[in-house]
């Protein structure tokens, strides 16, 4: 949703009528846009990268308690990428693995893609042998290599093209904001 300031009144009913089935009125969709706009306060409009959310497999959703360490991690943004929502009732581990799911599963899809791909061009090459098991012919490196590599990129996607440096999206979680 762009900024306020660049929003015509017709503009935001269109929004709401799209995001919200006409449910919403058009001072109630102002209102929302002025919460998220952080207008007259910037230095509130803070944001953390996706990849230090998930970073320690997800060890910032361990406790509750805010701390300036997990405030340090945020900084200023002209716009966030997503709105994470969460309770505190849910595990980390589960709260981890979705955020990996959500964030990398096409990573991982497109990283298990190009695998296989390598192998098979590989093993019609000749280059990697094949294993014979009744009628079916396979080769063990697509076992060995396609779903540990999948894995890891579906856990750590964001991570390693964090450390790649490729910038992951700006992310607003409460706890850390």
């Amino acid at each position: 949703f762009p900024r306020r300031s660049s929003v015509t009144r017709s503009k935001v009913a269109e929004w709401a009528v799209l995001r919200f089935g006409g449910q919403l009125d058009e001072a109630l969709a102002l209102s929302i846009n002025e919460s998220f706009t952080f207008d007259g306060a910037p230095e509130l409009r803070r944001g953390v990268r996706l990849s230090r959310v998930t970073q320690g497999c997800g060890s910032i959703f361990s406790s509750s308690a805010g701390v300036l360490a997990n405030y340090e991690m945020s900084e200023e943004a002209d716009r966030f990428g997503y709105f994470l929502s969460h309770n505190w009732s849910v595990s980390r581990w589960s709260k981890n693995f979705a955020l990996c799911f959500a964030f990398n599963f096409h990573l991982a899809l497109a990283m298990g893609i190009f695998l296989v791909i390598i192998v098979a061009v590989l093993t019609s090459l000749h280059l990697l042998p094949l294993v014979h098991e009744g009628d079916l012919q396979s080769t063990w490196v697509a076992r060995l290599i396609v779903v540990p590599m999948m894995t890891i990129t579906l856990l750590f996607g964001s991570n390693l093209l964090s450390k790649l440096g490729l910038r992951d999206p700006d992310v607003f979680l409460d706890k850390v904001c």
